[in-house]
């Protein structure tokens, strides 16, 4: 670009015009033609560069050349629709590639927890989540073959989870035998041998239940999705 100083250096000040000092013998800076001629220049190239034809009428045409340069610089971002409308349009999420099942950061098979109840498919536009909680609210998870089952929140104690163990009862209980040398009274004595207990009893010398119990620890619960399409 053609500055002031190249075709007037003696009245250019560090290249820009200055209104000279006549009381000091400066001479202001002469407007010269070549000048004028690179300004004029450099304004037709930016309009022609961006496929505008010069127009005299026209005294916006710097702008739209600016305009349109600029928007052509801009990286292009492929739309896959446009919701069938013509015209001016509103482009959601979902009509731009960027956006894109294909463009998805979490593959298909891929689980998703969050900390809300929101669907991933209104994060992802186009892409489908299966909603755990339907199949395995409750479980914990694991490292395993995928998707494998199995465990329990919920136990029930049997005699085969017990060590191996007898109770000591008294006078001919109904258990097997553990001691035979006992001597009754004080007159008319006997011997009778002591047994061992052979079945659980409450307090209240009813026959316990057996019921399960919950092994279940403390938890916080996340909602869970596995992307399926």
């Amino acid at each position: 670009m053609l500055k002031i100083s190249d075709v007037e250096p003696v009245t250019a000040l560090d290249g820009l015009f200055t209104d000279g000092k006549i009381s000091g013998g400066i001479p202001p800076t002469r407007l010269v033609a070549a000048w004028f001629n690179a300004v004029q220049t450099e304004l037709v190239n930016v309009v022609e560069g961006a496929g505008i034809a010069i127009n005299p009428e026209d005294s916006a045409q710097v702008l739209e050349a600016i305009k349109k340069l600029a928007l052509s610089a801009m990286p292009s971002i492929p739309v896959t629709s446009v919701n069938n409308k013509n015209g001016a349009v509103v482009l959601n999420a979902s009509d731009v590639g960027a956006y894109s099942p294909e463009n998805c950061p979490l593959p298909v098979g891929a689980i998703l927890q969050m900390g809300n109840d929101t669907n991933p498919a209104s994060i992802y536009p186009g892409t489908a989540w299966k909603d755990l909680a339907g199949d395995y609210s409750g479980r914990v998870m694991s490292i395993g073959p995928a998707m494998e089952t199995g465990g329990s929140n919920d136990v029930t104690l049997s005699a085969d989870n017990l060590p191996d163990h007898k109770h000591k009862a008294g006078d001919q209980a109904p258990g097997g035998v553990w001691s035979t040398d006992v001597t009754h009274g004080t007159d008319n004595q006997k011997t009778a041998p002591l047994g061992y207990t052979s079945e659980t009893l409450k307090p209240d010398n009813t026959n316990v239940s057996n019921s399960s119990f919950s092994v279940r620890n403390a938890y916080v619960a996340f909602r869970t999705w596995m992307r399926i399409a």
